[in-house]
């Protein structure tokens, strides 16, 4: 968080087979599109689209140089446990492992 704005967005889904991590790093932070996908009155619009502009906020607005790219974020992480991508299969009917 920076100034109490999401900066990074993270999301999963798991099943018994395993799970899905993914995260995402916006250059900018435009929330207009999506809510102009939403049906609501004029007043419910105005009051959802301060709420969701103030709720993150775009590499971008941070000033980041244009030359700043994954290395460098990956580079800014704090150590630890190293993540990878992994696929396990089991026979039919066999309990997973």
């Amino acid at each position: 968080l920076v100034a109490g704005r999401k900066i990074v967005g993270l999301a999963q889904w798991r099943s018994r087979q395993g799970a899905l991590v993914h995260g995402c790093a916006y250059r900018r932070w435009e929330p207009e599109p999506l809510i102009d996908l939403l049906v609501m009155d004029a007043r419910a619009r105005r009051l959802f689209t301060a709420t969701l502009a103030s709720a993150a906020i775009g590499l971008d607005t941070l000033e980041m140089p244009a030359t700043w790219g994954r290395a460098d974020l990956e580079a800014a992480l704090p150590d630890g446990p190293s993540w990878d991508v992994r696929a396990e299969t089991s026979p039919p009917g066999a309990a997973p492992h």
